[in-house]
């Protein structure tokens, strides 16, 4: 029996070579092996020595399973950093998006996963990336009041003051969602509650006659557009 320490190299030794094997078994001239679940399940799960083998063995990096998403995108979603930086440093596109337009830095914010999308960023994915939609990463903080996310977002260079296709930016969203303390922190970042969006209503507006913002809240961003304006 092998010593404890080396039971997970000997593991990563046969998976590797079982994968490699599968993909010689098709001939040189067959195509590029077609995605490995076991490439998502890996990247899910964290295990480093099975998304190696996969992409050994030809599995495109950047393949996509189920509802579009990557292994990056699993890799997020399993919340393994190790992996992550694995992938990306395989060539992961950090801004894929999956079938509903979200990233593995979507992925991240919406789940709170602070550390997560600290790394995707200093891996170089585009904070200011836009879906279809017009949705970036600040939208999908502000929308789901992850406070701590907003003001990373913000502090890594987030367009505070980005529209969606409708015009809404994070701090409308906020405010709809009642977020007093995303408002506060976007605000205090410099996002700016009197831009307008296609109907011509501002973050402040929609404050105002919110049923879910506190009044605090309205008072605050008041102060803060007086002094903007100055009137």
């Amino acid at each position: 029996m092998p010593a404890t320490g080396t039971a997970p190299l000997l593991r990563k030794a046969v998976t590797v070579a079982a994968v490699v094997l599968l993909a010689a078994a098709c001939g040189n001239s067959a195509p590029a092996p077609a995605p490995a679940m076991s490439l998502y399940k890996a990247a899910e799960t964290g295990d480093l020595g099975l998304i190696e083998a996969n992409l050994a063995a030809g599995v495109d990096v950047n393949s996509r399973g189920r509802a579009g998403a990557t292994a990056l995108h699993h890799a997020v979603w399993g919340k393994h950093i190790e992996a992550v930086a694995l992938l990306v440093g395989k060539g992961a596109d950090s801004e894929a998006f999956d079938d509903k337009d979200w990233s593995p830095l979507d992925y991240a914010v919406q789940n709170d996963f602070a550390a997560i999308a600290a790394k995707l960023l200093d891996l170089g994915a585009d904070v200011n990336k836009a879906n279809a939609y017009g949705w970036r990463a600040l939208h999908a903080a502000a929308s789901s009041g992850r406070v701590e996310m907003a003001a990373l977002l913000a502090d890594r260079g987030a367009d505070l003051d980005a529209k969606d296709g409708f015009g809404k930016t994070a701090l409308h969203m906020a405010v709809k969602g009642g977020y007093d303390e995303v408002v506060r922190v976007l605000v205090e970042k410099g996002a700016d509650p009197g831009v307008r969006d296609r109907n011509g209503r501002s973050a402040l507006d929609e404050a105002v006659n919110s049923p879910v913002i506190d009044p605090g809240t309205v008072s605050f961003l008041k102060e803060h557009e007086l002094r903007r304006t100055g009137s």
